[in-house]
């Protein structure tokens, strides 16, 4: 039995429509619509056409989409030009093209591959950073970049700033107004300094705004201060503008009549007096707020109880005035407070983004935030016309793939790129296009500037553009999934039927139910709904040889994963079958997809299940440098190298792969020595020990003569370190080694190198490697649901379903409208100390994630083709009623049926 079918004449239409080269299109695509395909299609029609290929710009989100589209158009052009006139005639009938009438036409199409192959420049499919760099190599002296400029890749760059950190937190030590403004942000964030400014260098583009007198009275005006509002100022009119300190006395006295908050409250205001006879105004403040505001949640509190309100309503009233007069000064307090700790936290992070950027200089590289930047400010000018026509003489036609994800400085490059598309000589000369295909239900990249909203906002830009220029805009909807089977599709459309559910899938607030459409209308699918593994009360573990964050087969998280883990090893064995009818095979580990919010313990927990029962996996898709076990043994062989009197650290160096020995060895060795283990090494007669005493001679020598990079590149190749550890470690090793080579490399161009140096900025460093799991074949994939977009799977797993997002997790630093001076930055350390306008801002945060949160699960549940196993694990809390696993419930359990559990014959799982 087919699980497929002829396509839909809609969709084949639809896509025509989407990929006709003479018009411009928006298209819409639905998860697995096959949007890739109508992307290739265009590119083709446009060359089958008479466009040049050096005119076509294709951008992307990311490297691997950029190639998998130039791996679509260069296959299809090279098998044209190997067919026969009847079926190349066909071919491109197919694609939306008139059937060829004559033999010249048929020879043009033949000749398209080698045309695009031999242009220069080529066909330009590239990512948005790939392209920037291309302008700027173009034009450096213009774009003020080094001619020969280098990109620095994250990791790169992540240790550049640490290295900015140290300098900027070193430089302060001789620096009054920086040590004052590191003091300031201390008191705010206690012991989480380094964590804190890693994040608060993210959004280091807003503080460069907040670099004057007047973009600091507009963040006060922002955040409604009033002119001349400072912390001391407002301080001084709470405590001296309103009731007299005699008068809190004489109030106090009489509260002292009543019951206990009456005499709770005569005592603040008692205190309050005290305070400012000794002048600390700060603490008659807070006494005065304990009397007029709740402390929950800053509310008006009950100023007298009901027999003192009758007994004396003068007071009363007097009371009431007072507090609305602090109440009003309370907020302004509170945004001076928020001013001033913004003022000291924009000095820090200016100084150490000066800093990063003269190390940047010395090494002539950019980052990618560079490239955009740069290169907005190029086409800025008025004079940036020629930039264009010197790029492979010009642009005619653009294709944006993910639009959903472009941010808003990316489509301002786009648009000045397109300037002149649809105006004057450059409408006029030839036919000039615009493509975009995006889907705002899957714009999930928030942290890297998306904004789902620009999405229906560009589409309506550039229809009226395309329209006041008389010229053809497409907008065109993609229903038809290519991928999930319509068991899937339809518990996506149910999960999202309700506006609750649906809320933020779409821009606006009117509620738009998602609609699919399977084209593998024969595929059957499996959703399962597990129990949910809960945190049980037990005795704290006493065994004071554990980690502190060690987890045991009991904790949720580490059941949870065991339980999928042994799941798919018992289908792995038994040959459990997906598919249906001639497509019908046994499940293989490349099969199954395991998404997660976050990588958190559970995501560590999984891959050492899946591990521990045998199950090819690829390991994590986000490795930490230098938390890596491979990372810290070539650095503990290298300090070794340096310094072999350090006894700990050779014994770490010695069980290390490079020289094999064990527990038992180094109990025979140690225990019972004189003097330092290097010395009981060197003075053993064991054969294995004298090897290892052998090969710490030969890297001692080494690291006395040779770079960074030579002395680890030969102790990974010709000692085969590389070999020893990729035998105990895996493969996911190789990609740590590799960067560890890659950065030894790049610290060579920067000052004198020396090893000592290299470990000291690996050590110090935050970086991370992405590892590309799509390529993982014949493996089980145990991933984010971001890194999962544009991936697939027969089966998948989604185990993290009980947490809702958090502000607590997020750093409080928001953008503000600072009028003239652009949107500037804005931080609030505890919603405690928020005013109107930030809390205003922390809410709008909240709900932001919440709705991305939902736009993650729609990516997540649109991976599967045929399976989705829905698990969960929480803590002693109970779940909130906006958690995926409360969506899936309400939309899908009055459906379900109970069946049988994978992994006991006497529990049962819900089942669609």
């Amino acid at each position: 039995m087919s699980v497929e079918r002829p396509i839909p004449e809609k969709t084949r239409s639809d896509q025509t429509r989407a990929s006709n080269p003479r018009n411009s299109a928006w298209v819409a695509a639905n998860a697995g619509s096959g949007k890739t395909h109508v992307l290739a299609q265009r590119v083709i029609r446009l060359l089958l056409n008479g466009n040049r290929p050096s005119r076509i710009l294709c951008l992307t989100f990311t490297k691997a989409a950029a190639a998998n589209m130039s791996e679509r158009v260069f296959r299809t052009l090279a098998h044209w030009s190997t067919l026969s006139d009847a079926d190349l005639s066909e071919a491109i009938a197919a694609t939306g093209e008139p059937r060829p009438e004559r033999p010249d036409e048929l020879a043009r199409a033949r000749i398209l591959f080698a045309r695009a192959l031999e242009t220069p420049g080529g066909l330009k499919m590239l990512t948005i950073h790939a392209f920037c760099e291309r302008l700027l190599h173009i034009a450096p002296f213009e774009a003020n970049v080094p001619a020969s400029f280098c990109v620095l890749e994250d990791a790169r760059r992540d240790a550049l700033l640490d290295q900015a950190r140290r300098d900027v937190l070193t430089a302060a030590q001789t620096d009054t107004a920086l040590s004052s403004a590191i003091a300031r942000i201390t008191d705010e964030i206690g012991g989480v300094f380094d964590k804190f400014f890693k994040s608060a260098l993210e959004k280091r583009a807003l503080f460069r705004a907040l670099n004057s007198d007047k973009a600091e009275r507009d963040l006060r005006a922002a955040l409604g201060s009033e002119p001349g509002d400072t912390v001391d100022a407002v301080t001084k009119a709470i405590v001296t503008e309103g009731l007299s300190p005699d008068e809190w006395l004489a109030f106090a006295d009489f509260m002292a009549t009543g019951g206990a908050n009456d005499q709770k409250r005569a005592r603040a205001l008692r205190d309050a007096y005290e305070q400012w006879r000794s002048n600390d105004l700060d603490a008659a403040v807070q006494s005065l707020a304990s009397v007029y505001m709740k402390k929950t949640d800053g509310a008006p509190a009950v100023l007298l109880t009901k027999a003192l309100a009758n007994a004396r309503p003068d007071i009363l009233e007097a009371l009431a005035a007072d507090q609305m007069r602090v109440l009003a000064l309370w907020d302004r307090l509170a945004a001076a407070r928020i001013a001033e700790r913004t003022m000291a936290l924009s000095v820090v992070v200016n100084a150490i983004q000066d800093r990063y950027e003269r190390l940047k200089a010395t090494l002539q590289c950019v980052d990618f935030d560079d490239m955009i930047d740069r290169t907005l400010n190029l086409l800025s000018r008025s004079s940036s016309a020629w930039l264009l026509r010197k790029l492979d003489d010009g642009i005619d036609h653009i294709l944006l793939d993910e639009a959903q994800d472009t941010s808003a400085a990316q489509w301002e490059i786009i648009e000045r790129i397109s300037a002149d598309f649809f105006v004057g000589e450059g409408q006029a000369r030839r036919p000039r296009t615009i493509f975009a295909v995006g889907d705002e239900k899957q714009s999930i990249f928030s942290f890297q500037g998306a904004q789902p909203d620009l999405f229906s906002a560009k589409r309506r830009d550039l229809a009226r553009r395309i329209r006041e220029a008389e010229a053809c805009f497409e907008p065109v909807e993609l229903h038809l999934s290519f991928r999930s089977a319509p068991g899937v599709l339809d518990a996506v459309d149910k999960v999202f039927a309700t506006p609750e559910r649906s809320r933020g899938l779409y821009a606006g607030d009117e509620h738009v139910p998602t609609v699919h459409e399977a084209w593998k209308r024969d595929l059957p699918s499996i959703i399962e709904l597990w129990d949910v593994k809960a945190a049980q009360d037990r005795e704290p573990s006493r065994n004071w040889k554990l980690p502190l964050d060690y987890r045991d087969e009991t904790d949720p998280a580490v059941a949870s994963a065991r339980r999928i883990a042994g799941v798919i090893a018992k289908w792995l064995k038994e040959g459990e079958v997906v598919g249906t009818g001639l497509q019908a095979r046994p499940v293989q580990a490349g099969d199954i997809m395991i998404l997660v919010r976050r990588r958190d313990a559970f995501f560590e927990a999984m891959i050492r299940a899946l591990k521990e029962k045998g199950v090819p996996t690829g390991g994590s898709d986000r490795l930490q440098l230098a938390q890596h076990i491979a990372v810290m043994d070539l650095l503990a062989i290298a300090r070794a190298a340096l310094l072999p009197e350090d006894d700990l650290n050779l014994a770490t160096v010695l069980k290390t792969p490079l020289f094999g020995l064990s527990d038992e060895d180094l109990l025979i060795l140690a225990p019972r020595r004189e003097g330092a283990l290097i010395d009981e090494l060197k003075a053993s007669s064991v054969l294995a020990y004298q090897a290892a005493c052998s090969k710490l001679d030969l890297l001692s020598q080494m690291a006395e003569v040779l770079t960074p990079f030579d002395f680890f590149a030969r102790m990974l190749g010709p000692m085969r370190g590389r070999k020893a550890i990729l035998a105990r470690l895996g493969p996911e090793a190789g990609d740590v080694l590799d960067e560890l080579l890659n950065l030894a490399l790049a610290h060579e161009s920067g000052a004198a190198p020396s090893l000592q140096a290299f470990i000291t900025e690996i050590e110090s460093s935050s970086g991370t490697i992405k590892r590309d799991l799509d390529s993982s074949e014949g493996q089980v994939r145990v991933m984010t649901v971001h890194a999962a977009k544009g991936l697939e799977a027969k089966i998948v797993f989604l185990p993290d379903v009980c947490s809702t997002p958090t502000t607590r997790l997020d750093l409080p630093i928001f953008a503000v409208d600072g009028g003239a001076s652009g949107p500037l930055p804005v931080w609030s350390p505890r919603k405690e100390q928020d005013c109107a306008q930030f809390s205003s801002l922390r809410d709008a945060r909240k709900d932001a994630n919440l709705a991305e949160y939902r736009r993650l699960l729609y990516v997540a549940l649109t991976r599967a083709e045929e399976r989705v196993y829905i698990a969960g694990h929480r803590g002693k809390l109970e779940m909130s009623g906006e958690s995926w696993r409360a969506m899936i419930e309400q939309a899908l359990a009055g459906d379900m049926t109970e069946a049988p559990a994978h992994w006991a014959d006497d529990e049962s799982v819900l089942r669609l």
